[in-house]
């Protein structure tokens, strides 16, 4: 291929994964509409699961646990207390780095002094599309 039709090739593809993600996002609204019936229905004649079209339907339950009132310095201290330290970890959020270091950078100035020897920036490019 030349690469006139190599970017054809890739806009083709763009609206393709477009088209298929749209399609994908309506499958996955209508089956969260549908989950809320079978799950009243399930509720309501008490049962546990049923087999249709060579599928078992069944509910899942699942815990998922948070800090109460976003405390996480209440949560820690808790967790510490009961002897759950080792649960504890110090981590940074990466995204909130990021943006930080994208922030200097538009402003043209370059990180802290010890900032800067911590981080490692890598700069990454993609080929993207818009509509024009």
């Amino acid at each position: 291929m030349d690469i006139g039709e190599v970017r054809l090739r890739y806009v083709e593809l763009r609206r393709e994964r477009d088209e298929v993600s749209a399609q994908l996002d309506r499958i996955k609204d209508e089956m969260r509409t549908l989950e809320d019936e079978i799950k009243l229905d399930f509720e309501r004649t008490g049962m546990e699961s049923c087999r249709v079209n060579g599928m078992t339907i069944y509910i899942n339950r699942q815990l998922w646990a948070s800090a109460k009132d976003g405390d996480h310095d209440r949560l820690c201290a808790a967790l510490a207390g009961a002897g759950f330290g080792d649960m504890i970890k110090t981590s940074v959020n990466t995204q909130s780095l990021s943006a930080l270091v994208r922030e200097h950078d538009a402003a043209g100035d370059d990180l802290p002094g010890a900032l800067k020897e911590a981080v490692e920036v890598a700069e990454v490019f993609s080929v993207r599309t818009r509509k024009s």
